[in-house]
């Protein structure tokens, strides 16, 4: 009988299961849903945590990375790119860590602004035709041949 009432004890204490759903909530409230960020080394970027999926653009970079978050100890998050490489740690009290080449050790982030969401975009049909243009003149250029 004591076994059983230790066992009880035991699984009434387990800290339940971290859903990525449930840390993508979490980040929400330890971290402005969009913001500026400046990172020890002075690399910017914006993070965006207001839609579904998490946002990020570095500045002076026209390329806007999707992240998931995963659960990680201590309550942190764990966002990561496409390929699964650690970008950002989050932790609940909202201290941010950006993990790059330059600093695969971490770099310390500090909250400097407000940002402008990173949705995306709505391109009118002749906008889009006119980004194809240049993007095929661009490879062109780099490849010596007409793509």
């Amino acid at each position: 009988m004591a076994v059983v009432a230790l066992a009880v004890v035991g699984v009434s204490l387990a800290a339940p299961a971290v859903l990525p759903a449930d840390c993508h909530a979490q980040t929400r409230r330890s971290v402005p849903p969009t913001a500026r960020y400046v990172s020890g080394n002075g690399q910017a970027f914006i993070l965006d945590t207001s839609g579904s999926r998490a946002l990020m653009r570095f500045e002076r970079s026209t390329e806007v990375w999707v992240l998931r978050p995963t659960p990680a100890p201590r309550g942190d998050i764990i966002y990561r790119n496409d390929n699964g490489d650690q970008v950002l740690k989050v932790t609940p009290d909202g201290g941010v860590t950006l993990y790059t080449t330059a600093a695969p050790q971490g770099s310390p982030v500090s909250r400097v602004g407000d940002a402008q969401g990173l949705a995306s975009a709505t391109l009118t049909g002749a906008q889009l035709v006119d980004y194809f243009m240049r993007q095929s003149y661009r490879a062109s250029q780099a490849m010596g041949r007409l793509i």
